[in-house]
């Protein structure tokens, strides 16, 4: 949805998104492309914006010049463009490994890989650049506390220099508390369901 409502206020025009896999980063965009095919929502408002392309390769374009790409950790994206445009929406979804974060030396290299390669393919010249890393939080090693540990440490240095943050982080827990197990997403699960997965989990 975000991505959407991104792209038809004017707001995106190359978005790049980064999964754990070439399946499932593929899988994922395979939900943008539908929306702009099939919603018919959409399609009524916006008219019919798909022009071609393939989810299946990960890549695809919209009639008025958008662009979707794909890639995995480790590729190397710099000078990724379409036409003039280089990415302005770049999102990392779920990369993380039980190998990667149990071993020190793969988890900062992913940090660099995500933090200097994949951030540098960036629009320098774009009003609008986007950096999102979602994950579930299940390791000190994840890709997601590393960048929160760098957040803390450029937000410091701003505000030091007087300068107005653009680093945040947004981090929703399963339930309320440890206590009542209220759920934070009552319309998916229940508070007895989350106090058995708790009691029950290693």
């Amino acid at each position: 949805g975000i991505p959407i409502f991104l792209y038809v206020t004017g707001e995106l025009k190359f978005m790049l998104l980064t999964g754990q896999t070439d399946k499932k980063a593929k899988k994922l965009i395979s939900d943008v492309q539908s929306e702009l095919q099939y919603n018919r929502r959409f399609l009524h408002y916006y008219g019919y914006k798909f022009k071609y392309g393939d989810w299946s390769d990960g890549d695809f374009t919209t009639t008025d010049g958008a662009k979707f790409m794909t890639t995995t950790p480790g590729q190397s994206p710099r000078g990724l463009r379409e036409a003039a445009a280089r990415p302005d929406y770049i999102v990392i979804d779920d990369v993380d490994t039980k190998q990667r974060v149990n071993n020190d030396d793969l988890s900062q290299k992913l940090f660099d890989w995500a933090w200097e390669d994949l951030r540098g393919t960036f629009d320098e010249g774009s009003p609008f650049r986007r950096f999102i890393v979602a994950n579930n939080n299940f390791h000190p090693n994840t890709l997601i506390n590393k960048m929160k540990e760098e957040f803390k440490r450029i937000n410091k240095v701003l505000k030091e220099a007087k300068i107005k943050t653009t680093f945040f982080t947004l981090t929703v827990t399963a339930v309320k508390d440890l206590k009542n197990f209220e759920p934070n997403w009552p319309e998916k699960t229940t508070a007895a369901y989350w106090k058995k997965k708790f009691i029950t989990t290693p």
